[in-house]
This record gives structure tokens, C-alpha cells and sequence, in this order.
């Protein structure tokens, strides 16, 4: 109880807000994989079933490192691998590994641990680790809008755009002869630029997104580039 006075009352701070008024809370899962890795497939499963969820935000990262040993993950990137590398060393992990999951940017839990995720959702939820960013619509649904907390500095806003589905045939490797189905595909991971914070908001066009197959977009405040992410706000193209 008491660490969630805390966590509420640090993010009032930020916002501006008293602890009284903290908004509902919402959990982010992140899983680092690859479609070269054997253990994956597993891990992708249980971020499919999570991605359905109203109260978790669960994005795949695809790692480029396992590229090498006979098949290409389309959406590996190196982005992913450095975003992974960066969380192994706060989260003293002696190399990055696949799958790995990492909740809220605090906790990793080996990907294929379905109870063990599900248990590390349920106390970030309980505890309000990470705080719902008001996210406003237009009249055409066209757009929305993420509002932005003010912040200090040491956080960084990114906005994540990804894919809701694909399914691929692997024809080499370690997955050889299998049918992958991956959801919340990151494509585009940036850092929030400063005009954006200024604005107190950013605004995501639904319909671009729609052109270019994705299936929505995220927005996370986070303590540096990696680190407990305080606060997230979703938005969905497609249901």
C-alpha cells in the first residue's frame, strides 16, 4: 500500500495533479522475439492472448541477432536489439535473451512463464505502477489525440506504431516448415519530439495509419530511454 502512495503521488507530481485524482492504471508487456528463435512461437502465443486485453498494452519487439543462423525475421530491426540491450543492463541480465518479456520496464520474465507474466500484470495493476495517458477522439474518427503529462527531465516519450496481425510462412531455420501468427508487430519506434511536448499532445492519425496496415500506436512516458515506464496511452485502429 504503501509503495502504491508512492508511485501515485510521484506521477501526481509529474502531472501536476493531487494523489486523489491519479487516473486508472494499465500495464505494458513487452516481448522481445524472433521468428529464428525455436522457443519463441510459445511466448508469441501468450503475447497474442494478452494483446486482446483493455488493461495491458502488449507490444513485440523483433530481434535482428538470430538472423544469421538461416532465416530473416521481416520485422527484425536493430532498434529492437538495442532497446533490449539497454533494459539487460538495468535489469542485470548478463546478455539479452529470447523471449523475454519485460513488464512496465521494471520486471523480466522468460516469455514462455505465462503464469508468471499474468502474476507480474496482476501486481502492477493492483498497484498502479503505470497510469492511463487521456487519449481524446475527434468527431470523424479520423484522429486522436494522446495528451502529455508535463514532465522534468530524465523521461523520455516515445510513440511506438504497430502491426496488429501477421502470419508468416518460415521456409529456413529453426522454425523451418512452421506458420508463425505475430501480433502488436513493432514498426516504428520514436522518441517524441520537443514541439510535441510542448503542444502537451500528440496526435495520431488514424487514417495514415490505416494506409499504411497498422494497428495502432502507443505512447509511453518512461524514466530514460529505458526504465519504469510511469504512464501509457493507447490508441487502436483496428479492434
Amino acid at each position: 500500500m504503501k509503495k502504491l502512495f508512492c508511485l501515485a503521488a510521484v506521477f501526481a507530481v509529474l502531472l501536476g495533479a493531487t494523489p486523489a485524482a491519479a487516473a486508472e492504471s494499465i500495464s505494458v508487456v513487452e516481448l522481445f522475439t524472433s521468428q529464428g528463435c525455436s522457443s519463441c512461437p510459445p511466448a508469441d502465443k501468450v503475447l497474442r492472448q494478452l494483446s486482446k486485453r483493455r488493461d495491458v498494452i502488449a507490444l513485440a519487439h523483433h530481434v535482428d541477432y538470430w538472423n544469421y543462423i538461416g532465416w530473416e525475421d521481416p520485422f527484425s530491426s536493430k532498434e529492437a536489439s538495442a532497446r533490449q540491450r539497454r533494459y539487460a543492463r538495468i535489469l542485470s541480465n548478463w546478455s539479452p535473451y529470447t523471449p523475454q518479456v519485460v513488464v512496465d520496464g521494471r520486471h523480466d520474465v522468460a516469455g514462455f512463464k505465462r503464469s508468471a507474466i499474468l502474476q507480474r500484470i496482476s501486481n502492477s495493476l493492483q498497484e498502479g505502477d503505470v497510469q492511463v495517458l487521456k487519449v481524446e477522439h475527434s468527431s470523424d474518427g479520423s484522429e486522436s489525440r494522446v495528451m502529455l503529462p508535463p514532465l522534468r527531465d530524465g523521461y523520455v516519450m516515445w510513440r511506438i506504431d504497430y502491426d496488429r496481425r501477421h502470419e508468416t510462412e518460415v521456409e529456413r531455420g529453426e522454425n523451418a516448415g512452421r506458420s508463425l501468427i505475430n501480433a502488436n508487430v513493432v514498426r516504428d519506434m520514436a522518441q517524441i519530439s520537443d514541439s510535441d511536448r510542448a503542444l502537451g499532445e500528440v496526435i495520431i492519425d488514424k487514417d495514415s495509419l490505416q494506409a499504411q496496415g497498422r494497428g495502432g500506436a502507443v505512447v509511453l512516458v518512461q524514466q530514460g530511454r529505458v526504465g519504469p515506464i510511469i504512464a501509457a496511452g493507447h490508441v487502436r485502429v483496428t479492434p
